[in-house]
């Protein structure tokens, strides 16, 4: 392909030259920073990234104390000290480093205790009387409006932040005034019902926020740096629209900021936005508009994780720079490999999720790259000095990551898979989110690129291990498939959910109904992508919530999707026996038949027990990796592979 040449080209913000246009946002890494102080944790993720050629790095910070928070500190000028270790050390390797300030929907004033506060006392969805329900330690309750004296007070406290922030060592400071999160709640009419001077016209819903930027100017200097994100609209009823955002930017820009990052809805909208499901690039239109608007740059990066896709918003014209946290997260040498044409090794994002759907415990981790909030303990993947041979059972995530990071560390290293396929449980995982398969490539490539020695259609046997002789034997079979001891489980017509050739069987037109036993992560996928091909789905769980294990960024919309289909969803249901006709099923005392030309079963698998009592004694060290060991999703699969290898 041509070269990214528009990605890779320089260029200027405010004061600042950027060697790139790969703006890494600011993100709340739950880094375990006790009253803002930057501890190792979090200056070795800024370092990765910083060294993967990123051109400029974000950093959350708050003007105000919060609870439990996982944000940095610029409410006092103690903290300046710390901050600076964490930009000495971003600079240290050719990048700049910003302070993005700001809260989400709490404020603490003085000794008072942190408390909800909004412009005027009402939900995030406009309605009076609706308490806050996003979660954290703060929720359920309303939030209370805030008097113009507190206004005053938090003006002067983002300016004396953005003060401190210049003293730390930052090259710029942003403001953040979207997504729902307490400035962007006074911009928009369905949330700000003041009938002050900080409310009711689009004049007076701006001036909390122009008031913020002027006290930054004032207190930082106006030869600094500032920028500010935006939502291109709260994607709400009766909120606002990319025409007020458009016409937002340009009174920013008048105010002294010097660049834009469009996002698109606020957290509570409607509207599907980051989901694995939502095209790369679907939201590049909305920086256009801005763009077009003002003549400060412009950034787009909701739903683009693609250097291709990237590549092509700024060849067009829709933005001036892209940011990225999701695919820095799942590779932070993104930008180097975009660079040198590397394409094929970059560790691909899978949108998941699950990075931002955990920010308090533990630290933020990726399904994909388990040194994620580890590489502090995990510096390099150094040669080890004594290497030892490795056999490895089971070609699945867990076992294809302790088989890379191994032989990364030196080890010779032999992967036996029984199947023909590499990939495991996640070659049924790829046919319901099509995201996956880039992944399984991608750990593909690594193993060949690393000479592991690959045996496809080979299970790992007692008398195997005679053979190889290993000094360590890593077993990542996978889970024991569940036995739920149904009459009639073993019928012609049911299939396991964890088989991608069984799922093939689901898909021919002759099959319209399916009925899913087990609503869990797995189940409910299944079920999600059955009803978006036209087939009436069934789920039958038997605790009392179907996708209680699927995180609220997924949930909601599987869910909705779900329902939308007309998809009958049974809970606290028990399975009976599966007939020719379907489930028979006992709810509430009686009993029904779910009719079904397929019945699927969708439980979870359990570890291992009995795999490591054949091998022992064969192998002076024998370790369980993955779902062998433990259940989990691919984030716990890829990590126990991951530290399994580490450890040998």
């Amino acid at each position: 392909m041509a070269k990214l040449t528009h990605l890779f080209k320089p260029i200027k913000v405010g004061s600042l030259e950027l060697k790139n246009r790969i703006k890494m946002p600011a993100l709340a890494l739950a880094a375990q920073v006790p009253e803002g102080e930057v501890l190792d944790r979090l200056q070795a993720f800024y370092i990765e990234r910083a060294r993967g050629g990123a051109a400029i790095l974000g950093v959350s910070c708050t003007p105000t104390r919060l609870v439990q928070s996982p944000i940095l500190g610029l409410y006092d000028d103690g903290f300046i000290i710390n901050l600076k270790r964490l930009t000495d050390a971003v600079h240290a390797h050719d990048a700049k480093i910003y302070a993005q300030v700001g809260i989400g929907y709490s404020w603490a004033f003085g000794d008072a205790p942190v408390e909800l506060v909004s412009p005027s006392g009402v939900s995030l969805s406009g309605r009076p009387g609706t308490p806050f329900r996003l979660g954290g330690p703060l929720e359920p309750q309303m939030p209370r409006a805030l008097t113009v004296d507190e206004l005053h007070s938090m003006v002067d406290a983002y300016g004396e932040s953005a003060r401190r922030a210049r003293g730390a060592g930052f090259d710029a400071v942003e403001v953040i005034a979207s997504v729902g999160y307490i400035l962007a709640q006074f911009l928009s009419p369905l949330t700000n019902r003041r009938d002050d001077a900080y409310g009711g016209n689009f004049e007076n819903r701006m001036r909390l926020l122009l008031e913020i930027v002027d006290s930054m100017r004032a207190k930082a200097g106006s030869d600094y740096t500032y920028t500010c994100r935006l939502s291109g609209s709260d994607l709400l009823a009766g909120g606002y629209t990319i025409e007020d955002t458009a016409r937002m930017a340009r009174m920013l820009e008048d105010a002294g900021i010097h660049e834009i990052d469009v996002m698109s809805g606020w957290h509570n909208a409607p509207v599907p936005i980051i989901q694995s499901s939502v095209p790369q690039g679907a939201w590049a239109d909305m920086a256009h508009d801005v763009k077009r608007a003002v003549g400060i740059p412009v950034a787009a990066g909701t739903q683009i994780q693609d250097v291709v896709v990237a590549e092509q918003v700024l060849a067009g014209g829709k933005a001036d720079l892209i940011y990225m946290a999701r695919s820095l997260i799942a590779d932070p040498e993104l930008p180097n490999k975009a660079r040198d044409g590397r394409l094929a090794e970059i560790r691909p994002c899978m949108n998941c999720c699950r990075c931002i759907e955990s920010p308090d415990n533990p630290p933020v981790y990726c399904s994909v790259n388990a040194r994620m909030g580890r590489e502090h303990e995990y510096p390099a993947d150094a040669p080890i000095a004594e290497p030892r041979r490795v056999l490895i059972a089971g070609g699945g995530p867990a076992g294809m990551e302790s088989a890379r990071v191994a032989a990364l560390r030196g080890h010779e290293v032999v992967l036996c898979e029984r199947s023909s396929r590499l990939g495991g449980a996640l070659l049924a995982a790829s046919m319901l989110n099509n995201r996956i398969g880039r992944v399984i490539k991608h750990l593909e490539k690594q193993l060949q690129q690393l000479h592991v020695d690959v045996r496809l259609n080979t299970g790992v046997t007692p008398a195997l291990v005679d053979e190889i002789k290993p000094d360590v034997l890593i077993l990542a079979t996978g889970g024991a498939a569940p036995s739920p001891e149904i009459p009639g489980a073993d019928a012609a017509g049911t299939v396991s959910a964890l088989d991608h050739k069984s799922i093939k069987r689901l898909l021919p037109p002759a099959v319209t109904s399916v009925a899913i036993v087990g609503g869990g992560f797995i189940g409910c996928q299944l079920g999600v992508m059955l009803a978006g091909r036209g087939k009436h789905v069934s789920i039958i769980e038997e605790s009392g919530r179907v996708c209680a294990d699927v995180g609220p960024v997924h949930r909601w919309l599987w869910m909705k999707r779900l329902r939308d289909s007309g998809a009958r969803l049974e809970r606290e249901a028990k399975v009976l026996e599966i007939t020719a006709e379907g489930v028979r099923i006992s709810h509430e005392g009686s009993t029904d038949l779910i009719e079904a030309d397929r019945v699927v079963l969708a439980q979870e698998p359990g570890p291992d027990t009995e795999i490591l009592e054949r091998f022992r004694g064969k192998v002076p060290i024998i370790c369980t990796a993955g779902e062998c060991a433990a259940p989990g999703k691919l984030m716990e699969a890829i990590a126990s592979g991951f530290l399994t290898a580490q450890a040998i």
